[in-house]
């Protein structure tokens, strides 16, 4: 069936709750590391609390999926699932600063459980807007709508992650069974399973260790002086809102940019860049110039957040295209639990808790992703 050609602002509006979502994510993941380190946990135990965001992915996004294939309401099929999930991810943000008081004799042990009901509700509202692009859009103006996603969330990041910064200058310190779809899975997500596990290894170590590795290293810019851990974090901050923007200004070009040389050459192209990113953040150590390196590895970012789908979205046929979007977030989550489950013996045993060279391993792993991609063989647009 031929879907009706959608103007912008409508396209626009399919995925302006992402706005939203990355705010929360935004601020997950700028300040995650910072509270359980503040609540006790040594820098090579990080990792293991990290592991809740891939595991809530890998369990709810195909769940998530299969239902909303399936359910029909007045509301639509997939608008139940994201209002739903929204307001669990409200209550979640605001339970996690204040688990201490939750629970004052296992602070640590509440905000695990925080985070997991907080990564849940985040997946809930989230898997659904990537089926919903492909649901309403023709494969013409998939690749655009993925990209107005990757914009919107990028814009969202930028938000999620300087709000602790503005805050500190205004004074406040289907019927299928499940296995037979898993044995049907198209190709094309299998190989593009392997981009994914080396872009988004590369991304939870960039994620986990950022903090700790600049730490005692990054210098103010005006004094030369090393920063102090508080002003490190409110800097980790800044750079994680940062790489949003070149994020935000390469997803208004990757449209046009796949429509003339493909997406293959453009996604390796933008995860090429990340690796380079990645290794200027292990060269360089003046705060500002430390801003240079999140510019590859925001269009590194919208690559990751845009390319994928698109090459995947003609690939699937449109009456599963919920439940294998949520299946393809095990090439999301999977990589990320490895790595949650090893960074720890990595970074300790390999690295003499050494977390910059966590840094350097992101980026071998993101250069990887980049080379990986011309495994991938791509359906041609209808």
């Amino acid at each position: 069936m031929t879907k009706p050609k959608l103007s912008f602002w409508q396209i626009w509006n399919l995925s302006f709750g992402f706005l939203g979502v990355q705010i929360g994510y935004s601020l997950q993941n700028s300040n995650t590391s910072s509270i359980f380190e503040s609540l006790g946990a040594d820098v090579s135990h990080l990792s293991y609390f990290w592991l809740a965001a891939p595991l809530a992915g890998m369990i709810v996004q195909p769940i998530v999926g299969l239902f909303s294939d399936g359910t029909w309401t007045r509301w639509g099929r997939r608008i139940p699932y994201i209002l739903g999930g929204s307001l669990i991810s409200a209550l979640a943000l605001v339970l996690m600063p204040n688990c201490p008081k939750l629970l004052a004799f296992a602070p640590l042990a509440m905000g695990a459980f925080i985070l997991l009901f907080m990564d849940l509700s985040f997946n809930v509202t989230m898997q659904p807007f990537r089926a919903l692009v492909a649901d309403m859009l023709d494969d013409s103006q998939k690749t655009q709508g993925y990209v107005v996603q990757t914009f919107l969330i990028n814009l969202g990041a930028v938000v999620g992650a300087i709000l602790p910064l503005v805050m500190t200058w205004l004074g406040v310190s289907d019927e299928v069974s499940f296995v037979g779809l898993m044995r049907n899975v198209p190709g094309v997500m299998v190989r593009l399973g392997v981009t994914q596990f080396f872009s988004w290894a590369a991304l939870f170590l960039m994620w986990t260790y950022l903090k700790p590795a600049i730490t005692g290293v990054v210098t103010d810019h005006a004094t030369g002086e090393v920063l102090s851990a508080g002003a490190t974090q409110t800097w980790v901050g800044v750079l994680n809102g940062t790489y949003p923007i070149p994020a935000c200004i390469a997803a208004l070009f990757l449209g046009r940019v796949a429509a003339r040389y493909g997406n293959k050459p453009v996604y390796a192209a933008c995860l090429l860049a990340g690796a380079l990113g990645l290794a200027g953040l292990c060269l360089l150590h003046d705060q500002y110039a430390l801003m240079l390196p999140m510019v590859g590895i925001g269009i590194a970012w919208a690559g990751i957040l845009a390319m994928p789908y698109a090459i995947l979205s003609r690939a699937v046929e449109p009456r599963r295209m919920g439940v294998y979007m949520g299946i393809f977030n095990f090439t999301i989550t999977v990589p990320q639990i490895v790595i949650g489950l090893t960074g720890g013996a990595i970074v300790k045993y390999c690295f003499a808790s050494d977390a910059a060279d966590m840094l350097a391993l992101a980026g071998v792993f993101m250069l990887l992703a980049a080379v990986s991609v011309f495994l991938v063989k791509e359906h041609k647009a209808q």
